[in-house]
């Protein structure tokens, strides 16, 4: 039987690893999929899967009120948080994009007061180190961006952040069924959001946009959300959203190792600090 500790060990490397890698599956995705139509189809199904999953096991639906909150997160997350990145890495330079996105365990500090949850001055101390890192990181990538996309960006992480707030405070309702709620709500939203944009449906992807997205509704989806929602429950707020920083380092080295690419000694400097600043976060959580 495995314990709480190695299950939110497991929840926390799944979300590190997973997350990570989906940086290139979503660029893969993109090459045959329209952005908002990509992620509502793929969020319906891993959440729709969930919910009959949940009932299946005998699990009941949340109360009304639990209900709207999490499909308001749901929203909040996947329109507002994931739809900021898809529509803004298409003209944003990705250091950018990876600074507005990475700082979102800090919005989650700030927001965190209204909700009584809080962190340790160590895991404050960790979040400051994080953020200076992703900075560092990307200093030699020019961060100069359109300033509408990037405060798309920033509305988009603290949504984000917000909705994991709501999430973590919610009692009564499994990850699973959390998850569900949030994926199916966020894709309908997605859904809409697509229409509105006029996106047509393609006709003959190419193959790797489709097992990209196959990727993205398992892993990125089913199984890392759910993991997530698992560490919203069952650990620190500040563990939880370290992904944020660690995200960025799993495709650095996915880069590095699968695309070629290398890494600058400021880039260097820029994964030691998120990796200290982690290791504060997760030493105390």
């Amino acid at each position: 039987m495995i314990g709480p500790r190695a299950l939110v060990t497991l929840a926390l490397l799944t979300v590190w690893l997973v997350w990570g890698s989906t940086y290139y599956a979503i660029r893969v995705a993109l090459e045959g999929f329209p952005p908002f139509g990509m992620a509502a189809a793929r969020l319906c199904a891993a959440g729709g899967l969930l919910l009959v999953g949940a009932r299946v096991l005998g699990e009941p639906w949340p109360a009304r009120r639990a209900l709207a909150t999490l499909a308001f997160a749901g929203v909040l997350s996947f329109l507002l948080g994931n739809g900021a990145v898809v529509w803004a890495e298409q003209t944003v330079p990705s250091g950018l994009v990876a600074i507005l996105v990475g700082v979102v365990p800090v919005y989650t500090v700030l927001l965190g007061r209204f909700y009584g949850v809080g962190v340790s001055r160590v895991q404050a101390a960790g979040i400051v180190l994080g953020a200076v890192g992703l900075v560092v990181l990307h200093a030699d990538e020019g961060l100069r961006g359109d300033l509408a996309i990037s405060a798309l960006l920033t509305l988009g992480s603290v949504a984000w952040a917000w909705a994991s707030l709501m999430t973590k405070v919610q009692v009564g309702v499994s990850p699973t069924m959390m998850s569900g709620v949030q994926m199916f709500a966020g894709g309908v939203a997605l859904a809409v959001a697509s229409l509105v944009a006029g996106e047509a449906i393609p006709t003959a992807p190419p193959l790797r946009s489709v097992l990209a997205v196959g990727y993205l509704f398992s892993f990125g989806s089913v199984v890392a959300f759910s993991a997530y929602n698992y560490l919203l429950r069952h650990a620190s707020i500040a563990v939880a959203t370290s992904s944020a920083y660690v995200n960025p380092v799993v495709a650095v080295f996915l880069g590095i190792a699968l695309g070629g690419e290398s890494l600058p000694p400021t880039g260097w400097a820029g994964l030691g600090l998120i990796v200290a600043g982690v290791g504060l976060v997760t030493r105390r959580g």
